[in-house]
């Protein structure tokens, strides 16, 4: 009993080890406090998965063109990047534009499972619109 423990704590070292590079801001924190207090924890759940997989986009974008991404900086405002300052300009368009790019193509994605299949709204309703808010977030040029 005591090695399947040992076994599976192991297992969760490995996992948070690979996911170092995510930084939880205290202001991020407060906004989990406030979606249990408004009972909305799906939600915040959600925006959470969204925010980092948008950030990821960016992520993979900037290390396939060469650079090396620190940190993913969480925040009560949203994400950042955190990493080199020294791109080319054509390669900062291209990171830039990754994560509103997969935010886009999964909304197309979620307009289309309703096209095709009227009762998946229940499922994607919420996505959809935390995922509206991340593109249009994403959009204005707040941390520039």
């Amino acid at each position: 009993m005591i090695h399947y423990f040992n076994k599976n704590r192991q297992k969760l070292r490995k996992i948070f080890k690979k996911l170092s590079f995510i930084k939880l801001d205290f202001s991020f924190l407060i906004l989990f406090v406030l979606a249990i207090f408004l009972d909305e924890i799906k939600v915040y759940f959600m925006y959470v998965v969204f925010i980092i997989l948008h950030e990821i986009s960016h992520f993979f974008v900037a290390k396939k063109l060469g650079y090396l991404p620190e940190k993913i900086h969480l925040t009560f405002f949203g994400a950042s990047l955190e990493g080199y300052d020294d791109f080319l300009f054509s390669d900062e368009i291209k990171i830039v534009f990754a994560g509103p790019v997969f935010n886009f193509l999964v909304i197309i994605v979620c307009y289309l499972s309703f096209w095709f299949e009227p009762e998946t709204y229940n499922f994607f309703d919420d996505i959809l619109i935390v995922d509206w808010l991340c593109l249009l977030f994403s959009i204005l040029p707040i941390f520039r």
